[in-house]
């Protein structure tokens, strides 16, 4: 089954490797139906609520008044959001995540967490950033990159964390020659 829907694809790319199809002849395939679209002034809008609303949120992180991460909180993490890290697996709902700042703040007085990149942000509601967390004395504790992504009340609903740099790739060659020697 799979190889019947690719086949038109990979006549295409043939065609196209070959010169039988022109570049004109390439068009962009057109809008879905139910694509919304936001003039520039309303997604730039909806762009900076998001990165206020991180700001707020990565706030949280660096206090150590229980009553004022809460409110933080309270303005940026929807009820029943859900926060997901290699170490802790899924955190869900705000209190979850209060007791689990908490406990990180007692094992690392006076961290602090700061970004180390933009906020990408696409369609108002999806984002992506990286941060890292320092010791009290200015050492590396840890970075990482997120994602995450908005409700339509512009409080974070999902947090998923990626700690540390990324795996080096594997070499295509050896995957290759391991396969072709099979």
């Amino acid at each position: 089954m799979a190889i019947v829907r690719i086949r038109p694809l990979v006549a295409f790319l043939l065609t196209l490797a070959t010169g039988a199809v022109q570049a004109a002849d390439v068009r962009p395939a057109a809008p879905a139906t139910d694509a919304v679209r936001l003039d520039d002034n309303a997604g730039q809008a909806r762009d900076d609520d998001a990165r206020a609303t991180f700001d707020r949120f990565l706030e949280a992180w660096n206090v150590d008044d229980a009553a004022v991460r809460a409110r933080l909180l309270e303005a940026t993490w929807a009820d029943d959001a859900v926060y997901v890290d290699p170490g802790t697996g899924e955190i869900r709902g705000r209190a979850a995540l209060l007791d689990y700042m908490a406990a990180l703040r007692g094992r690392f007085p006076g961290s602090r967490v700061e970004l180390t990149s933009g906020i990408d942000i696409q369609h108002g509601r999806l984002l992506r950033f990286t941060w890292r967390m320092r010791a009290a004395d200015g050492s590396l504790l840890v970075d990482g990159t997120d994602f995450g992504e908005l409700d339509k009340a512009g409080r974070i609903a999902r947090l998923v964390v990626f700690l540390g740099p990324l795996p080096e790739r594997d070499d295509p060659s050896a995957t290759a020659d391991t396969a072709a020697a099979d």
